[in-house]
């Protein structure tokens, strides 16, 4: 009994272990689309000016909006103190951005080559066509055996499209050295060709 509990343990263990590492994936492979599409990043695209931003807005706020808000009618030892802080914390981030910018600076980035992309691009495509399935299987329940699908021929129609909700890149086309042009951001339909009937 209690060798079950700790081998339930290890699987629940190794499936969320295998979730984090392809939401990994999922996230690298999203960085190189961008990446792709809108060229490598500069340092003003980069966590260090976040971070030094960041700074700025902390010594703004503690060092003149809040002194001139809070102090200008009263004049609590308190909150002078609370101000100091958040505008010294502000100039330590400042510095610790600049600090990242400059070592970002030195960092190499190279473009993302075309096989990169198609390769994100196939895997794409292949999860929306097992997701297809699976959405084909739970709408339509006598599909659920597996010779009609085989029996089925499928299709997959994609095409650019300007908008998409599960995307923050605008859509962009870009043309590859092989001479094929890419876009970014794309609308999938799969159809299904029954003996009788189609499937969308």
């Amino acid at each position: 009994m209690e060798t079950e509990k700790i081998s339930d343990q290890n699987q629940r263990h190794i499936r969320a272990v295998g979730e984090e590492q392809e939401r990994v994936k999922e996230l690298l492979r999203r960085g190189a689309v961008r990446h792709y599409f809108l060229g490598p990043e500069s340092i003003w695209t980069r966590e260090g000016f976040g971070i030094v931003v960041g700074g700025i807005l902390a010594i703004v706020f503690g060092g003149f909006i809040f002194p001139r808000l809070f102090l200008f009618s009263s004049n609590n030892e308190v909150l002078k103190i609370v101000c100091w802080i958040m505008a010294a914390a502000g100039v330590v981030i400042a510095g610790k951005g600049l600090h990242e910018m400059h070592r970002e600076s030195k960092l190499e980035s190279k473009p993302v080559p075309d096989s990169v992309h198609d390769e994100i691009l196939a895997h794409d495509l292949s999860c929306l066509k097992r997701i297809s399935r699976e959405m084909l299987e739970e709408r339509i329940p006598e599909l659920g055996n597996g010779d009609l699908f085989d029996a089925m021929e499928m299709i997959m129609v994609k095409g650019p499209r300007d908008y998409s909700s599960n995307v923050n890149l605008p859509l962009s086309w870009k043309l590859g050295d092989d001479g094929k042009l890419r876009y970014s951001n794309f609308s999938a339909m799969t159809l299904y060709f029954g003996k009788e009937t189609l499937y969308i």
